[in-house]
């Protein structure tokens, strides 16, 4: 009911990680590519990043996609707490 409302992003999130339970991976990808791209500054986005790219990856087997998620996490969000595993991950889907 309140799209502005400064809880957006957590609410999106949260629907993410619902969806993930659940088991319905191309509705998690979704609300985690809103999140993204309706609060790119958000201190939620890393997170979303490396969901994304999990789900990628493992759940949808798109590994190209996968790459991209990693590489956005790994040049924007330097100070993650998901920075060694998503460069550990990005250099054996680039095959080193």
């Amino acid at each position: 009911q309140f799209p502005s409302h400064s809880l957006g992003d957590d609410v999106l999130y949260l629907k993410a990680k619902i969806a993930e339970s659940m088991g319905d991976f191309e509705r998690a990808k979704d609300l985690y590519n809103t999140l993204i791209g309706a609060y790119p500054n958000d201190i939620l986005v890393d997170n979303a990043y490396y969901f994304l790219a999990q789900i990628y990856q493992y759940k949808l087997n798109m590994p190209e996609k996968a790459k991209e998620a990693y590489q956005n996490l790994i040049e924007k969000h330097t100070n993650s707490i998901f920075i060694v595993d998503s460069r550990n991950q990005f250099r054996k889907l680039r095959g080193f």
